[in-house]
């Protein structure tokens, strides 16, 4: 008979991982920012965007955005990616839009672009990049007894998730500064077969890096630096 302990003692390390997320926070200054009650943000996401191999979902992650920045700002106006897309750019595609930080710094000299959005009255651009990457570990085991064969499986993944966020200042027409966040977490899931015995805990370091970025543009606006989330935070 095959002995499941070995299993059983990733079981046991696994329960002390909870699922547990971490965030870390960078913070690049180039210029004072300062936002007027009548002005606006706008975020733009780059198509090289993506979460674990998945569409991204524009809206959720604004709204993830939008929601912790205006913890600090609640009057703050956030103009939505496809609005600034209609806006700037009427005649292309919305996949065909620029939306690099590179790109959309080189239009800010063209005059007919600053037209185009003047509407929108917009004070800060910001560019947002990122990806989800996954490691898988663990397996299953197997082994038979009095009872019948029976199988142990523990799986579990080491997630990260990293989003940059490169500002632009229209007004003074210049790079204001760049967030980077790191998101890190291990989910797991641990089940018992044939009994009905099925556990886990996920790690969701999507809307953890969403909203660490969230409150870090807020700070940034108002002239701080985003501070580091402690070690172990959730």
């Amino acid at each position: 008979m095959k002995s499941l302990t070995p299993t059983i003692c990733l079981f046991a390390a696994a329960l002390l991982w909870t699922g547990c997320t971490t965030a870390q926070v960078q913070a690049v200054r180039h210029t004072a920012t300062h936002i007027e009650p009548k002005e606006a943000i706008a975020i733009v996401f780059s198509r090289d965007f993506s979460l674990d191999g998945r569409p991204i979902d524009e809206k959720e992650i604004v709204t993830c955005i939008s929601d912790e920045m205006r913890k600090a700002h609640p009057s703050l106006r956030i103009v939505l990616p496809n609005e600034f897309r209609h806006t700037a750019f009427p005649d292309l595609a919305p996949e065909a839009a620029p939306n690099t930080p590179e790109s959309l710094a080189l239009l800010l000299d063209h005059a007919a672009f600053r037209d185009r959005i003047a509407s929108l009255r917009i004070r800060y651009l910001v560019s947002v990049q990122g990806r989800t990457d996954s490691k898988y570990d663990g397996g299953v085991e197997c082994g038979g007894g009095p009872g019948g064969a029976a199988c142990i499986g523990l799986l579990s993944w080491d997630r990260k998730s990293n989003l940059t966020a490169s500002i632009l200042d229209l007004k003074q027409v210049r790079a204001a500064g760049e967030l980077k966040v790191l998101a890190s977490g291990r989910p797991w899931f641990f089940f018992v077969f044939p009994s009905p015995l099925m556990i886990g805990a996920p790690a969701f370091t999507e809307s953890k890096a969403c909203g660490e970025l969230g409150q870090a543009l807020g700070k940034f606006l108002a002239g701080e630096r985003p501070a580091e989330p402690e070690e172990g935070q959730k």
